[in-house]
């Protein structure tokens, strides 16, 4: 009789933490980049949309990153506070990356839109040592969006990818098709 009866059961759907590193200082501010950064961060956050995953977004502009969506699934919350995040000021990347490793679960991701021009120290003298340190301490998956200025590359946000183990796009390269593929390679 107990041979007749049969249970289904469902493997439980890991959600996925998407953090979003959102570099809004004054270097995007020039020649409309944070348009473009903007933009390609709805095109993210669209594409990572579903199942119920999480969005985190970290504003990395002015004396200190912040947090300005906490966890969340309702994508509207994350897209509306992109249309007003200010632009301006400087870039304290390093703190940035540090807070976003205090939101790392199992199943995180952590994806970084840089010109690479970190300029507020966190740990040392050198805001550029403390960005590579700081990256070298996440413990997931990451995809870094290079918005500098290709007419004046430095590199950093290629650097900035190796020292997280990460994947490397140039936001010029960026279209909804790859950034669908990469999320899902990424995740």
């Amino acid at each position: 009789m107990s041979d007749d009866l049969h249970e289904r059961r469902r493997a439980p759907i890991a959600v996925i933490r998407y953090l979003f590193v959102v570099d809004s200082s004054g270097s995007h501010a020039v020649q409309e980049r944070m348009r473009l950064v903007k933009g390609a961060v709805n095109g993210l956050l669209d594409a990572t949309h579903g199942r119920h995953d999480e969005i985190v977004v970290i504003a990395c502009r002015g004396a200190s990153a912040s947090v300005v969506v906490e966890p969340t699934a309702i994508l509207d919350d994350a897209q509306r506070v992109l249309d007003y995040l200010p632009t301006g000021g400087r870039t304290p990347l390093a703190h940035a990356i540090e807070l976003a490793a205090t939101y790392v679960t199992d199943h995180s991701v952590v994806v970084v839109i840089t010109d690479g021009h970190a300029n507020v120290p966190s740990r040392t003298d050198d805001p550029w040592a403390d960005t590579l340190t700081a990256a070298s301490a996440v413990r997931c998956p990451s995809l870094i969006v290079d918005s500098e200025d290709p007419h004046q590359p430095t590199g950093r946000p290629r650097d900035l990818a190796a020292a997280m183990g990460g994947r490397y796009l140039r936001l010029a390269d960026l279209d909804q098709v790859s950034v669908l593929r990469l999320i899902q390679e990424t995740a």
